[in-house]
C-alpha cells in the first residue's frame, strides 16, 4: 500500500543528501501524523517550523497535512575566525502537493523575507527552480512531481542542485552517510544517525571528545 511505498522512498532519500552532513534524520511524516499517539505531537512540532513558509501571501499548501516523509541533513557551519553560524540544512521532502503550489509558497517566503526588494523572481529550468532577488537565491530541485530537495547553503548553483536530483549511482547513501547510517533501518518511522565528532564543540551542541562515536536510533 501507500505506507510501504512511502517507507521505501524514505529509505532511499539519503541518496539525495550531501556527503558532508554531520547529522541525518528521517521521518515518515504521514504515518506519525496519522497515529493517535504521535499525530498531535507531530503537528505541534511541525506547524511552528513551517508557519513562516505557509503564512505568506500566495501560499495555499498545508505542508503539515500533505507531507508524506522527510529526510534532513545538518552540517555545522563556521564563519570568519571560527565564529559559529546557523547550521547548514539540506532537506528532501515528499507530499501530496504540486510543484506550482510549493513554488508559490517559496516565492511568497522570499518576497516576505526581502521586504522592500522589488525584483524577486522565480525561474524554472527543467527540474531545478531558482528564486532570485537581492544577493542570494533559493533553489528547489524536483526529484519527481511531488518530491523536492532544498537547502540553506549559500554556495549552491543549478549544477549542484541537479546533482541532488541525480543522487548516487547505486541509489544508496553517499559513502560518509552510509558509514554513519550503518545498521540503521531507514524504513522505520523515525531514524537518525550522527557523527558526534562532526558536531563536537559546534553551535549549541558540545559532546566532549566524541572520537569515533556514531549515534543511531529508530522508532518502528
Amino acid at each position: 500500500g501507500d505506507t510501504v511505498r512511502w517507507r521505501d522512498e524514505l529509505a532511499g532519500a539519503a541518496a539525495h543528501l550531501p556527503d558532508d552532513a554531520a547529522l541525518v534524520f528521517g521521518f515518515a511524516v504521514a504515518d506519525l501524523r496519522d497515529e493517535s499517539a504521535t499525530g498531535p505531537v507531530m503537528s505541534e512540532m511541525l506547524r511552528p517550523v513551517l508557519a513562516q513558509l505557509m503564512d505568506v501571501p500566495g501560499c495555499e499548501a498545508d505542508l503539515v497535512a500533505a507531507g508524506r516523509w522527510a529526510a534532513v541533513g545538518v552540517r555545522p557551519s563556521r564563519g570568519v575566525a571560527g565564529a559559529d553560524l546557523d547550521p547548514e540544512i539540506d532537506v528532501v521532502v515528499s507530499g501530496d502537493w504540486t510543484r506550482d503550489a510549493i513554488e508559490a509558497c517559496a516565492l511568497g517566503l522570499a518576497k516576505h523575507q526581502r521586504g522592500a526588494a522589488p525584483d524577486v523572481t522565480l525561474t524554472p529550468s527543467g527540474a531545478v527552480t531558482a528564486i532570485s532577488g537581492g544577493r542570494e537565491s533559493i533553489w528547489l530541485a524536483w526529484i519527481d512531481d511531488q518530491t523536492f530537495a532544498f537547502s540553506t547553503r549559500r554556495d549552491l548553483d543549478a549544477p549542484a542542485m541537479q546533482a541532488r536530483i541525480t543522487g548516487t549511482s547505486d541509489g544508496g547513501p553517499p559513502p560518509a552517510l552510509a558509514a554513519m547510517l550503518d545498521g540503521v533501518d531507514r524504513r522505520a518511522a523515525v531514524w537518525f544517525g550522527g557523527d558526534v565528532d562532526g558536531v563536537r564543540d559546534s553551535g549549541d551542541a558540545v559532546f566532549g571528545d566524541g572520537s569515533g562515536v556514531r549515534l543511531a536510533a529508530r522508532l518502528q
